[in-house]
């Protein structure tokens, strides 16, 4: 049997695993590679018809992926138990809470919105160890902002510390963004 490639937009290392798998099996893996290829481009339609971002699209995409890898792509038998089992799992594997909370909200969109199942998957979210920013001393500062000759990037980084900022905003941060008169920035 011949087998036809499919052209979805999912990442590519999900696509090499699952053809690796095509090639050792038969007819039967086949369908269900079809049947996951459906389930991620609906996850994926949904997000983007929801104006997530590219990225958080990636990721929601790679996270279900793995799960449906680790469920056999057999979603016709998902349960609470079966959430539970994988949440063990990654654990187990020693991922952070953050990572686990994130698949756990996965699954729970894609079963509420895509599948419209709205059974009792009441998975409490795993508890989050609170931490305390890292404050850099004077001297660590100094030899942060010294550490580059180029004025603007050095302006970018004093900006990007004194006003808390993520990488992306400051990324993203233009000199229109910045009000002068009353000092404050405009953060998109």
């Amino acid at each position: 049997m011949a087998i036809q490639r499919l052209t979805v937009t999912i990442p590519l290392l999900t696509i090499f695993s699952i053809h690796k798998t095509l090639k050792k099996s038969n007819h039967f893996y086949f369908l269900n590679y079809s049947i996951m290829q459906d389930y991620l481009l609906q996850l994926t339609r949904e997000l983007q018809q929801r104006s997530y971002s590219p990225r958080t699209v990636e990721i929601y995409s790679n996270c279900f992926s793995y799960f449906l890898k680790r469920s056999n792509n057999d979603i016709s038998k998902i349960s609470r138990e079966k959430i539970i089992d994988f949440v063990l799992y990654l654990q187990r594997q020693g991922k952070a809470p953050k990572t686990v909370n994130l698949y756990k909200d996965v699954i729970k969109f894609f079963c509420n919105q895509i599948l419209k199942v709205s059974f009792a998957i009441d998975i409490k979210l795993s508890k989050e160890p609170k931490k305390l920013p890292i404050v850099l001393s004077r001297i660590e500062l100094e030899k942060l902002f010294a550490a580059t000759n180029n004025v603007k990037h050095r302006l970018l980084l004093m900006v990007a510390y004194g006003a808390g900022m993520r990488i992306s905003e400051a990324k993203n941060l233009r000199v229109q963004d910045v009000d002068f008169d009353s000092l404050t920035i405009h953060i998109k």
